[in-house]
């Protein structure tokens, strides 16, 4: 089915009729619910990487830009770094445990697996703290893994920025579709 490849064939991704999906943007992170490849569920987190950098930049005392540079390379001080956004991390499990009970008990439906992307999914472990706190299969989904790019276009750019890319790739496949 279109879907899985869409959302991550060959990424290990079990084919669930039902997938969340959490895009962890700069300022908001919004939560898609699909089943059967149709969005049924989608509602914000107002928690984003903003904020992650904030945490950091108190915790460690250096600079935004500099909390911003190490999200990316965190090296040693990535224990550092994920225990200054503990509680951010568990904002977000919570809500999104919330939001998966109310799914559940609305549609009767349980939730497959959770897909992660956007750039603060990629901070440390994320897909292993939130797959323990939840208790389900989780992703870091790259919405590009299948797509065959224009010869015009910078593969390894591309590839640099994946995790940017999913709404974009979505109003793409949209249009399409």
């Amino acid at each position: 089915s279109n879907v899985y490849h869409t959302l991550g064939h060959n990424q290990g991704i079990e084919e669930s009729p039902v997938v969340a999906m959490l895009d962890m943007g700069d300022s908001v992170s919004s939560l898609t619910i699909l089943v059967d490849r149709i969005p049924c569920f989608t509602r914000d987190i107002f928690i984003g990487g903003k904020e992650f950098t904030k945490r950091i930049s108190n915790a460690l005392s250096i600079t935004p830009q500099e909390a911003d540079a190490l999200k990316k390379q965190p090296g040693a001080r990535l224990p550092e770094m994920l225990s200054a956004c503990e509680s951010l991390i568990a904002n977000i499990i919570q809500e999104l445990k919330l939001s998966f009970d109310y799914f559940t008990t609305e549609k009767g439906k349980e939730i497959g697996c959770l897909l992660i992307t956007g750039g603060s999914s990629l901070l440390g472990d994320m897909d292993t703290i939130f797959e323990k706190q939840m208790e389900m299969k989780v992703y870091r989904w790259n919405p590009i893994l299948n797509l065959k790019a224009s010869s015009k276009i910078n593969v390894a750019d591309l590839q640099n920025n994946f995790y940017k890319l999913g709404v974009a790739l979505g109003l793409a496949l949209y249009e399409y579709d």
